[in-house]
């Protein structure tokens, strides 16, 4: 599990905080105004989304200077994926000068969360720190971008200060120990994960830190159980059935794997069959043929499959005798590439090895 999970709850709060300062401490704009500005508040919060931009389109026609306009605008374009639009209306609301800590806090997060800029996303942190040292959110968002930088040893003292902050966070306390594991502690991130399950016995993320620091230290059995244990929390994600597969792989439970794969990939979309091709790739080099087989079945049937899956799925039907299973799978392959490219002559040559073979 990434270290950057669960982290629009922050800016969610900070948000809630700016439009709470903007409506009772901050002079108000005119009666009329702030219901305008608040009308369209209420149709983002109930999930129109098109009918909030057009609301927050028309405020700002009207109060071009509104900083916190701006700000709600770009976050709402960021729900519709309009990523360079809301960089531009939330750098706007940061030259209007309100509310620009909050607006520096979620332009960084989208510079790295979807655009990959992490050193970006690091400045605008350092940014709103500047004007706001006590910002959980802005120091959470730094350490988040060190540690994708590979700076762990600042990213750990910055994500130390937000503990030291919040400590009876589970969150912000589970986050500090992926963030120790990260930089090769698995032992300090165990610790951080029995800390965060003391604040919160059923927290479902310190299991799966566990598990991970389990994995890491060569300890599948361990890791498996601390995954089982997550997953009776949270029954659904995806990633902790897919990490659970891997534990399982390592001590030999192919079967089980398997089922927590197909379960990951019916979860998670062309991910989890991108994961089921990896996890065949390696079976099949392990010679371990029929574990390999459902785990690029998994990836095969997904509609977004990768063609390199029916070229596997073929060596593997191939060595398990099923050669017109095979031939099926190569033709599929070779006209993934109607071409003629390197990918059909490959095909070719593997049509002809199996045919000789029958």
């Amino acid at each position: 599990m990434s270290f950057m999970r669960g982290f629009f709850i922050a800016f969610l709060a900070a948000a809630i905080a700016a439009a709470a300062w903007f409506f009772h401490r901050r002079p108000s704009p005119a009666p009329g105004a702030e219901m305008q500005l608040k009308a369209a508040q209420r149709l983002y919060e109930a999930g129109d989304i098109a009918g909030a931009l057009g609301a927050y389109s028309a405020f700002i026609a009207g109060h071009p200077k509104n900083g916190l306009a701006f700000m709600f605008r770009g976050q709402a374009l960021l729900k519709t994926g309009e990523y360079d639009a809301a960089i531009s209306d939330m750098s706007r609301a940061i030259a209007l000068g309100y509310p620009d800590t909050e607006a520096h806090i979620w332009r960084g997060a989208i510079y790295g969360r979807f655009l990959g800029d992490w050193a970006r996303q690091a400045e605008d942190a350092s940014a709103a720190l500047a004007k706001d040292p006590l910002s959980v959110d802005a120091r959470y968002i730094r350490a988040q971008a060190l540690a994708h930088m590979q700076s762990y040893a600042e990213a750990e003292k910055e994500m130390k200060i937000v503990v030291g902050m919040k400590p009876d966070d589970p969150f912000m306390r589970t986050e500090l120990g992926r963030l120790r594991l990260a930089g090769g502690d698995a032992s300090a991130a165990r610790a951080d994960a029995r800390l965060a399950l003391k604040l919160h016995p059923k927290y479902s993320d310190a299991l799966v830190l566990l598990g991970d620091a389990d994995m890491s230290a060569g300890l599948p059995l361990a890791a498996e159980k601390n995954y089982s244990a997550a997953l009776k929390i949270l029954p659904a994600p995806a990633e902790t059935r897919g990490l659970r597969a891997r534990a399982r792989l390592m001590r030999g439970d192919t079967a089980g794997a398997a089922r927590d794969f197909l379960k990951s990939l019916e979860l998670s979309g062309p991910a989890g069959a991108q994961d089921a091709l990896n996890t065949a790739r390696t079976l099949y080099r392990a010679g371990q043929f029929a574990a390999a087989l459902k785990f690029a079945d998994a990836a095969a049937a997904d509609s977004h499959a990768d063609a390199a899956a029916f070229e596997l799925r073929a060596r593997i039907r191939h060595e398990l005798g099923d050669n017109a299973g095979a031939l099926d799978d190569l033709r599929v392959f070779a006209n993934a590439d109607p071409s003629g490219g390197e990918k059909s002559a490959k095909a070719a040559l593997l049509i002809r090895k199996t045919q000789k073979s029958k």
